[in-house]
């Protein structure tokens, strides 16, 4: 999403050429291809370590389990949109429906509030001012930041790389 003020660069197309021999089969990967998720699954704040996952995507299932940290980390074509993520065992497993690639920029309050609820601070029915402003408190001094509650430059810098985004 752009935004009033923002600057786009495209450069310029570079040709590129490859040589070989006709009777052979190559294959070309596009740079970034897969794109990998990552997700890091809490328990309040504790890791949800060695936990078994499923994710559904593109009409495939993939199965893993989580590492010590909470993590699971699986290749994903970078133009998903949509995932199903089930985490725990089969009959007490948690369904999390995953939308990718629609976070609004940092920029504004709606890519704030979009942050803080994937990190865990803030819930859609909570996302009233007095809410956000303690929902930034919280993600503030889990950091180390003065907590303020404000969402001042180097607040919003930190839940963007938190965010990985």
């Amino acid at each position: 999403m752009l935004c009033t003020g923002d600057a786009v660069f495209v450069p310029d197309l570079r040709p590129k050429s490859d040589s070989g021999s006709l009777d052979q089969h190559y294959k070309f990967v596009r740079l970034g291809e897969p794109s990998k998720l990552l997700v890091r699954l809490l328990d309040d704040d504790d890791p949800r370590a060695n936990t078994p996952w499923t994710l559904e995507f593109a009409g495939r299932n993939f199965d893993g389990v989580t590492d010590d940290d909470g993590n699971l980390a699986i290749p994903i074509r970078g133009n998903t949109k949509s995932v199903t993520l089930r985490v725990g065992h089969p009959g007490d497993e948690d369904v999390y429906q995953l939308d990718l690639g629609d976070v609004e920029p940092i920029e504004t309050d709606s890519g704030v509030v979009a942050r803080l609820e994937n990190l865990g601070y803030l819930n859609n029915q909570n996302a009233d001012t007095g809410n956000l402003s303690e929902a930034v408190r919280a993600f503030q001094a889990r950091h180390g930041m003065k907590t303020t509650g404000q969402l001042d430059g180097e607040t919003r810098e930190k839940l963007r790389i938190e965010h990985g985004s």
